[in-house]
């Protein structure tokens, strides 16, 4: 069952070569039919939201979705007025809640797999995508990134784990070529105050199991972003090499490993924008 609500994102490669292709969604009780003409360019991106916890267990998306495109036209959802905005064309919102079922038979609930959500973009345009990321309760997901160019080849793909909470917004950028031999990239937007929260959150859900070694992380982060802040940036850059050491450490022990990974490239991220 396809519903157009919104807990992650995906934008799904169409190969629909000059084909006209029927998409019926849901909203609500209401049905809506679109007709989408599809042209010869089989370029697409393709998000993937997914809600996980560190363990690899899937479970429904504590996140809500927004797209801008190069044009600053958006596609998804809209917290301004908690609703769904259509604004980017060739882009059709969707989410399925019956993952892996291919049959229209009744399956308890039980047995259904978690929900994940659908926003297909063909005929993207080239250049830079901003994808934000809304919390919607305290949680895990998985943003998988997947990009073809104009001649259908895959040149992108990446995957990002982050936690959430209500009210926290994670930004992504795709800057995208859909020129065939090209390579596009995403890069996360990370803070010295997203890095805290991940902190934050990650005792809180238990992923760290002690508040000694929350405090030490925290510490070492707090000096960074003191020296950053006096334009000392090779020493911040030193104490974040420290950090990265004392997660690389502290993994399988006191800090699910899983995470540490995740922070680990969390914090070579932030290192490349100091």
């Amino acid at each position: 069952m396809i519903r157009a609500i919104l807990t992650g994102l995906v934008f799904l490669f169409c190969g629909c070569s000059g084909r006209k292709v029927e998409i019926v969604s849901r909203i609500g009780n209401g049905i809506q039919s679109e007709q989408k003409q599809f042209t010869p360019d089989n370029s697409g991106v393709t998000f993937v939201g997914r809600g996980y916890n560190m363990s690899g267990t899937q479970v429904d998306p504590p996140i809500e979705t927004l797209l801008i495109d190069p044009s600053g036209r958006k596609k998804g959802y809209n917290p301004d007025t908690a609703s769904l905005i259509h604004e980017i064309p060739h882009a059709i919102y969707a989410q399925d809640d019956s993952i892996g079922i291919d049959s229209e038979e009744d399956v308890p609930a039980s047995e259904q797999p978690p929900a994940y959500s659908a926003l297909e973009v063909t005929q993207p345009m080239s250049g830079e995508y901003q994808i934000q990321v809304f919390g919607k309760e305290v949680g895990e997901y998985e943003l998988s990134v997947r990009g073809h160019t104009s001649d259908a080849e895959l040149r992108l793909e990446q995957k990002y784990f982050g936690l959430t909470e209500k009210g926290r917004i994670a930004e992504f950028r795709l800057n995208f070529n859909k020129t065939p031999g090209s390579v596009s990239t995403v890069t996360k937007t990370v803070t010295f105050q997203s890095l805290r929260d991940d902190l934050r959150l990650a005792r809180q859900l238990g992923y760290i199991d002690n508040d000694g070694i929350l405090n030490s992380l925290n510490k070492k982060l707090e000096n960074a972003e003191k020296q950053y802040n006096e334009n000392q940036k090779g020493a911040a850059n030193n104490i974040l090499e420290a950090l990265k050491n004392e997660l690389e450490a502290q993994k399988g022990k006191h800090l699910f490993e899983s995470l540490g990974n995740v922070l680990n490239n969390d914090v070579s991220e932030l290192q490349k924008n100091l």
